[in-house]
C-alpha cells in the first residue's frame, strides 16, 4: 500500500519525535486490572503499566560516533515474535465513530483489552491525544514520489487538541494515513427517491444481482452510478450478509 511505512515509521520513530508536552491528565492510560468496588483481577496488580512513559535518548555529540547506518523493516504480523505488537486486537461497536473529543478515547464502543493494550492502539490513541507527530510517506504535491522515508513530511499541528478541534488536521490523517478502524455499518444506497435501502449479498454473481436489483424496484434504476463502490463491499460480505462499509484496502 502507498502509505504502509507510516506504520514502519510510527513503530521506530514517533516516540522518537513526541512533542514536549505538559502531562494531563488523559483517559489512555494503560489498562488497570482493578474493577469497581476495589475488586482486583488476577493475582497481583499491574500498576506498572499505566505509569510507564518514554525514556528520552543520551545526548550524542557529532564527534562521539564514527559510522551510522538507517534501517527499514517491514514486520510481519504473522510471525509469532511480533504478535505482542498486533494482539490483543480491539473490538469496536457498530456506533463507533472517529473521537471527535478527548473523552471519546476511552467510549464503550472502542472496547480495549483491560490487561494489556497492543503497539498499534497505543501509537494510535497518542496520535489522536496529539503526543505524537504523524509523518507522511510522501509530499502532498508529488504523492508519487514515496521520498519521506527522512520524516520529511509532518503532518502540522497548531495544539495538542488539534484532532478535536481542527476538521482539516483530523481529516488530513483520518482520510489518508491512519487506517479506518472498524465497520461503521451497513451501506445504505440512496434510491432514486432519495431514501436509505440496505442491500444484502446473495449466492448470484454480481452482475446477475445487480440486475435482479434494478428489475425489483424501480427505485433502484439508477444503482449503476454506486456499481464500483458496491462491487467493494460486495467482495468483503458473505452471502447473507448484508453489504457493510468496510475498508477493502
Amino acid at each position: 500500500m502507498k502509505y504502509s511505512f507510516l506504520f514502519i515509521c510510527s513503530f521506530f520513530f514517533c516516540a522518537i519525535h513526541s512533542q514536549g508536552t505538559t502531562p494531563q491528565i488523559d483517559p489512555l492510560r494503560g489498562p488497570v486490572n482493578v474493577l469497581p468496588g476495589g475488586v482486583v483481577d488476577g493475582v497481583v496488580l499491574a500498576d506498572e503499566v499505566p505509569v510507564r512513559s518514554k525514556v528520552d535518548y543520551e545526548y550524542v555529540r557529532a564527534s562521539d560516533y564514527v559510522w551510522s547506518k538507517r534501517v527499514f523493516s517491514r514486520i510481519d504480523a504473522r510471525e509469532r515474535m511480533n504478535h505482542e505488537i498486533f494482539f490483543p486486537l480491539d473490538s469496536f461497536s457498530f456506533t463507533f465513530e472517529t473521537p471527535i473529543k478527548r473523552e471519546d478515547l476511552s467510549s464503550d464502543s472502542w472496547n480495549k483489552n483491560r490487561t494489556r493494550l497492543s503497539l498499534w492502539t497505543i501509537i494510535s490513541t497518542h496520535i489522536m491525544n496529539g503526543d505524537l507527530t504523524v509523518y507522511a510517506a510522501s509530499s502532498p504535491i508529488f504523492k508519487e514520489a514515496l521520498d519521506g522515508y527522512s520524516l520529511k513530511y509532518p503532518i502540522q499541528r497548531q495544539t495538542r487538541d488539534d484532532f478535536f478541534t481542527s476538521n482539516s488536521y483530523r481529516s488530513s490523517i483520518t482520510n489518508n494515513i491512519v487506517a479506518a478502524r472498524g465497520p461503521s455499518g451497513p451501506y445504505l444506497f440512496k434510491d432514486s427517491q432519495g431514501q436509505d435501502q440496505g442491500l444484502k449479498k446473495t449466492d448470484l454473481s454480481f452482475d446477475l444481482w445487480l440486475d435482479s436489483i434494478k428489475k425489483s424496484n424501480i427505485v433502484f434504476v439508477d444503482i449503476d452510478v454506486n456499481r464500483d463502490q458496491i462491487k467493494k463491499y460486495w467482495d468483503v460480505a458473505k452471502s447473507g450478509q448484508d453489504l457493510m462499509e468496510i475498508p477493502t484496502t
